[in-house]
Protein backbone atom coordinates (compact mmCIF):
# COMPACT_ATOMS: atom_id res chain seq x y z
CA UNK A 1 0.00 0.00 0.00
CA UNK A 2 1.32 3.69 -0.86
CA UNK A 3 0.65 7.18 1.01
CA UNK A 4 -1.99 8.14 -0.69
CA UNK A 5 -4.29 5.36 -0.44
CA UNK A 6 -3.51 5.07 3.32
CA UNK A 7 -4.40 8.62 3.38
CA UNK A 8 -7.62 8.51 1.75
CA UNK A 9 -8.77 5.59 3.60
CA UNK A 10 -7.75 7.80 6.96
CA UNK A 11 -10.09 10.16 5.66
CA UNK A 12 -13.08 8.47 4.55
CA UNK A 13 -13.03 6.56 7.72
CA UNK A 14 -12.61 9.84 9.97
CA UNK A 15 -16.02 11.57 7.35
CA UNK A 16 -17.54 8.36 8.48
CA UNK A 17 -16.61 9.14 12.33
CA UNK A 18 -17.97 12.30 11.66
CA UNK A 19 -21.66 11.59 10.27
CA UNK A 20 -22.14 8.73 12.67
CA UNK A 21 -21.37 11.29 15.56
CA UNK A 22 -23.44 14.16 14.01
CA UNK A 23 -25.97 11.97 13.24
CA UNK A 24 -26.27 9.68 16.07
CA UNK A 25 -26.44 12.16 19.02
CA UNK A 26 -29.68 11.36 19.39
CA UNK A 27 -32.05 8.77 21.18
CA UNK A 28 -30.66 4.95 20.77
CA UNK A 29 -26.92 5.79 19.46
CA UNK A 30 -25.27 4.41 23.00
CA UNK A 31 -23.41 7.91 23.40
CA UNK A 32 -23.89 9.68 25.86
CA UNK A 33 -22.89 13.69 25.33
CA UNK A 34 -23.02 16.04 28.69
CA UNK A 35 -22.18 19.54 28.65
CA UNK A 36 -19.60 20.50 30.81
CA UNK A 37 -20.88 22.33 33.63
CA UNK A 38 -19.51 23.95 37.20
CA UNK A 39 -21.09 24.00 40.25
CA UNK A 40 -19.59 25.91 43.21
CA UNK A 41 -20.46 25.54 47.15
CA UNK A 42 -18.40 28.82 48.47
CA UNK A 43 -17.41 28.90 52.22
CA UNK A 44 -18.52 31.51 53.99
CA UNK A 45 -17.58 33.73 56.99
CA UNK A 46 -20.09 33.57 60.08
CA UNK A 47 -20.23 36.46 62.19
CA UNK A 48 -21.26 36.47 65.78
CA UNK A 49 -23.23 38.56 67.32
CA UNK A 50 -21.66 41.76 69.66
CA UNK A 51 -22.24 41.15 73.00
CA UNK A 52 -22.36 43.64 75.44
CA UNK A 53 -18.84 42.57 77.13
CA UNK A 54 -17.24 41.72 73.18
CA UNK A 55 -16.35 45.47 72.57
CA UNK A 56 -17.13 48.27 74.85
CA UNK A 57 -17.54 50.82 71.80
CA UNK A 58 -19.96 48.39 69.65
CA UNK A 59 -17.46 47.32 66.99
CA UNK A 60 -18.84 44.09 65.51
CA UNK A 61 -17.03 40.87 67.17
CA UNK A 62 -14.43 38.83 65.65
CA UNK A 63 -15.49 36.27 63.08
CA UNK A 64 -16.15 32.45 64.22
CA UNK A 65 -13.71 30.09 62.79
CA UNK A 66 -16.47 27.38 61.71
CA UNK A 67 -15.50 27.02 58.05
CA UNK A 68 -18.12 25.36 55.74
CA UNK A 69 -15.89 23.14 53.17
CA UNK A 70 -15.38 24.78 49.96
CA UNK A 71 -16.71 21.80 46.91
CA UNK A 72 -16.38 22.56 43.31
CA UNK A 73 -18.02 19.93 40.79
CA UNK A 74 -16.72 20.13 37.22
CA UNK A 75 -18.05 17.70 34.63
CA UNK A 76 -16.04 17.17 30.82
CA UNK A 77 -17.59 14.27 28.82
CA UNK A 78 -17.82 11.58 31.33
CA UNK A 79 -15.28 12.42 33.66
CA UNK A 80 -16.04 14.53 36.73
CA UNK A 81 -13.24 16.60 39.30
CA UNK A 82 -13.95 16.74 42.67
CA UNK A 83 -12.55 19.58 44.57
CA UNK A 84 -12.80 20.63 47.98
CA UNK A 85 -11.18 22.38 50.82
CA UNK A 86 -12.57 21.21 54.13
CA UNK A 87 -11.21 20.96 57.89
CA UNK A 88 -8.49 17.75 58.48
CA UNK A 89 -9.98 15.14 60.94
CA UNK A 90 -9.54 11.62 61.26
CA UNK A 91 -11.33 9.66 58.72
CA UNK A 92 -12.21 12.46 56.46
CA UNK A 93 -10.45 11.61 53.46
CA UNK A 94 -11.62 7.74 53.40
CA UNK A 95 -15.47 8.83 54.35
CA UNK A 96 -15.19 11.22 50.91
CA UNK A 97 -13.70 8.83 48.82
CA UNK A 98 -15.94 6.30 49.67
CA UNK A 99 -19.16 8.93 49.26
CA UNK A 100 -18.04 9.13 45.56
CA UNK A 101 -17.71 5.66 45.36
CA UNK A 102 -21.12 5.12 46.05
CA UNK A 103 -22.15 7.60 43.15
CA UNK A 104 -21.53 5.36 40.85
CA UNK A 105 -18.06 7.06 39.73
CA UNK A 106 -15.25 5.20 39.48
CA UNK A 107 -12.32 7.00 41.11
CA UNK A 108 -9.09 7.38 38.74
CA UNK A 109 -7.00 9.78 40.32
CA UNK A 110 -7.21 11.21 44.21
CA UNK A 111 -4.51 13.76 45.38
CA UNK A 112 -4.86 15.33 49.16
CA UNK A 113 -3.01 18.40 50.14
CA UNK A 114 -2.77 19.16 54.10
CA UNK A 115 -2.14 22.45 55.33
CA UNK A 116 -0.64 24.02 58.33
CA UNK A 117 -3.88 25.25 59.19
CA UNK A 118 -5.91 22.16 59.82
CA UNK A 119 -7.66 22.21 56.24
CA UNK A 120 -7.47 19.58 53.60
CA UNK A 121 -7.18 19.97 49.85
CA UNK A 122 -9.11 16.81 48.09
CA UNK A 123 -8.58 16.89 44.44
CA UNK A 124 -10.68 13.72 42.45
CA UNK A 125 -10.94 12.73 39.34
CA UNK A 126 -13.41 10.23 38.54
CA UNK A 127 -15.42 8.22 35.37
CA UNK A 128 -19.07 8.93 35.41
CA UNK A 129 -20.78 4.84 34.69
CA UNK A 130 -22.52 4.79 31.73
CA UNK A 131 -25.45 3.62 32.94
CA UNK A 132 -26.53 5.69 36.10
CA UNK A 133 -26.97 9.83 35.80
CA UNK A 134 -25.29 11.95 38.40
CA UNK A 135 -25.40 15.81 38.91
CA UNK A 136 -23.77 17.94 40.61
CA UNK A 137 -25.89 19.19 43.42
CA UNK A 138 -26.24 14.72 43.98
CA UNK A 139 -22.24 15.29 44.52
CA UNK A 140 -22.49 18.67 46.09
CA UNK A 141 -25.17 16.89 48.51
CA UNK A 142 -23.42 13.77 49.50
CA UNK A 143 -20.22 15.04 49.72
CA UNK A 144 -21.32 17.67 52.35
CA UNK A 145 -23.00 14.86 54.14
CA UNK A 146 -19.98 12.88 54.70
CA UNK A 147 -17.96 15.74 55.71
CA UNK A 148 -21.03 17.12 58.15
CA UNK A 149 -21.22 13.31 59.49
CA UNK A 150 -17.21 13.31 59.71
CA UNK A 151 -17.00 16.84 61.64
CA UNK A 152 -19.26 15.19 64.12
CA UNK A 153 -17.81 12.11 65.15
CA UNK A 154 -14.44 13.86 65.51
CA UNK A 155 -16.20 16.93 67.54
CA UNK A 156 -14.22 15.18 70.92
CA UNK A 157 -10.94 14.48 69.25
CA UNK A 158 -8.09 16.57 69.72
CA UNK A 159 -7.28 19.48 67.16
CA UNK A 160 -5.32 19.17 64.91
CA UNK A 161 -1.55 19.35 65.12
CA UNK A 162 -0.19 20.74 62.07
Amino acid sequence: MDKATILSGATRHLKELQEKLNAGGGAGSGVAIRSSGTVVLVKKTCYAAPDKESSPLGAPAAAVTKPLPEIEVHFSGNNVMVRLLCENAKGVVARVLAEVEDLHLSIVDANVIPSPACTLNITITAKVDAAFIVTEEGIIGRVSSALYHASKLNNIAAPCSA
